[in-house]
């Protein structure tokens, strides 16, 4: 039973990474092995496809999915507070990806002590009394970006 799930989800692969770059032509191109799912699977998604259609009024639900900004996670694990181009050069990549597949919300957390201001003028913590101030930089220039780009954060 295993296998045969293995083998439908390895097939809904192949045919909506097929479809979704260079559409139905690559038909001829499935694995040998795979053949016979593949008109299974081809109907399969056929039926379910009209199913959605039929059951769709034409208007866009108002749910907002959200994806995370991992790089942007307490400031790259610290990246940030060292690092004053990190949000150009490994936040803003990111997020452009995620608005490119839709992504109309983002989330990243912001742990103790990432804007604690005494963590990084200690010895036992960052000993980078500029880290404070880069990070809070940091977090206010992400914030605005995200928001002229007119997503939620």
């Amino acid at each position: 039973m295993k296998r045969i799930f293995a083998s439908k989800c390895a097939v809904a692969f192949v045919l909506i990474f097929s479809f979704g770059l260079a559409g139905p032509q690559l038909h001829a191109q499935v694995p040998d092995e795979f053949t016979n799912l593949y008109s299974l699977m081809q109907t399969d998604l056929t039926n379910f496809a009209a199913m959605v259609d039929a059951g769709w009024n034409g208007e866009a639900s108002p749910a907002q999915f959200t994806a995370v900004l991992l790089p942007a996670t307490d400031g790259g694990q610290g990246n940030a507070s060292t690092n004053l181009d990190y949000l150009n050069s490994a936040v803003i990549p990111f997020l452009k990806g995620l608005t490119n597949l839709g992504v109309k919300t983002v989330k990243f957390s912001i742990s103790f002590p990432t804007l604690y201001q005494p963590y990084y003028n200690s010895t036992s913590g960052a000993n980078n009394p500029a880290g404070y101030t880069n990070m809070l930089n940091f977090y206010t220039d992400l914030v605005a970006r995200c928001r002229a780009d007119g997503l939620k954060s």
